[in-house]
């Protein structure tokens, strides 16, 4: 006997799967996952999503070795790796292996960006674009720069590259004054201090502010590192990362600080070293009153001080919580009954050493540093009260 449904006459073999698939017409989703409060109609929905929070993807291409909680999920990434391109474009005739891509696709069409280059697939909005962008299909590249030896297709191309190397960097954030050499650069950054994370991960729940970041991402959940270091063993993710990662075994330092001279092997050394000239320390510790001028200094010392091995937030926005200890037991030791900023401090560095860390919601703690001890007063009048 088959069990109908009277809204879309869909047929099952069960009365169970016909009650079911009713409750998806009424909107209704009964099981709720306990780690994310996601909801689901049936419970093997809910089984299959719970593997995400495990960490099991027991189903794995054999081409790249990505893997998957679903063979739906993996089916479908095999078209990635297949000449099979089963949606069409009406348009032009281009073939894609998902329909989001051939929607996406048509909107770029009825927009007007119908310029398809024929070796890629890149589209353009004019035919001089294209144009432009063919000449990179045809041979040698033409501009190369003579102190990297990287080549180009365009001279502009070159000539922005080529700021690297001058160390200029005019396009400045208003809001933190990074510095940047292209101007899409500063507009990427600029996403960062308006807190817009369009992009999330589906497997942790990271969200970032560029696609391109959390695809990167996403390649950490594969747990597949093809890049090795000859010299140290160390493998990555990406290759790009391994070329920043030799810089390390180098001893050429091509940034300088133009005021002191100290050279580094890293641009993002060197910035952060420029927070010291500048004064400022843009990284503050949520669980004591230190700042430090560099993210991997940050690290390091909620490691060290806080015991806290892994820096992420929970599922509401909170800093994650190392053990059991609660929020209240926390906020007594650090309102301790002996100098009422000095004397906190150096208590909560001892508590906080034997590795428990509060759940820090909100704000930032704001001092000067100006004995350089780690050690922030909340005022210009609490320094002068104890010195």
């Amino acid at each position: 006997k088959r069990w109908q449904c009277r809204m879309c006459e869909k047929s099952y073999t069960s009365k169970y799967n016909l009650v079911t698939h009713i409750l998806g017409h009424n909107g209704i989703k009964p099981h709720s996952c306990p780690h994310c409060s996601k909801l689901f109609k049936q419970p093997s929905h809910l089984q299959t999503h719970l593997l995400t929070h495990q960490g099991t993807r027991p189903h794995k291409c054999q081409v790249c070795h990505k893997a998957f909680t679903q063979t739906s999920h993996l089916k479908r990434h095999m078209l990635l790796h297949s000449e099979v391109k089963p949606y069409s474009c009406h348009f032009c005739g281009r073939g894609f292996a998902y329909p989001s891509e051939l929607k996406a696709h048509e909107v770029k069409h009825e927009s007007g960006r119908c310029h398809v280059c024929v070796e890629c697939g890149l589209d353009f909005s004019t035919l001089t674009q294209l144009k432009r962008h063919l000449a990179s299909h045809q041979g040698p590249t033409l501009y190369q720069c003579l102190e990297c030896d990287k080549s180009f297709h365009y001279r502009s191309q070159l000539q922005n590259h080529m700021l690297k190397h001058q160390n200029v960097r005019p396009f400045v954030c208003t809001e933190c004054g990074m510095e940047f050499s292209q101007i899409h650069h500063l507009k990427q950054h600029s996403l960062t201090h308006k807190g817009v994370k369009e992009f999330k991960c589906e497997v942790c729940g990271r969200e970032f502010t560029l696609q391109a970041n959390m695809k990167r991402h996403m390649l950490i959940h594969t747990s597949v590192r093809p890049y090795q270091c000859h010299i140290c063993f160390k493998t990555f993710v990406q290759k790009q990362t391994l070329k920043t990662h030799m810089i390390v075994h180098s001893p050429v330092k091509p940034f300088k600080c133009k005021v002191c001279g100290k050279s580094f092997n890293r641009m993002y050394n060197l910035l952060g070293h420029m927070h010291l000239h500048a004064g400022s320390k843009p990284f503050k510790c949520p669980y004591c009153s230190s700042k430090f001028n560099l993210k991997g200094n940050l690290s390091r010392h909620m490691k060290v001080k806080h015991g806290v091995m892994d820096i992420g937030l929970d599922s509401q926005g909170g800093w994650a919580k190392r053990n059991g200890q609660s929020r209240n037991d926390t906020n007594m030791t650090h309102s301790g009954a002996s100098c009422p900023v000095r004397g906190v401090g150096r208590l909560a560095k001892a508590e906080t050493s034997l590795g428990w860390a509060q759940v820090w919601k909100g704000g930032t703690l704001e001092g000067h540093d100006d004995n350089n001890d780690g050690i922030f007063m909340s005022s210009s009048k609490d320094l002068n009260e104890i010195t």
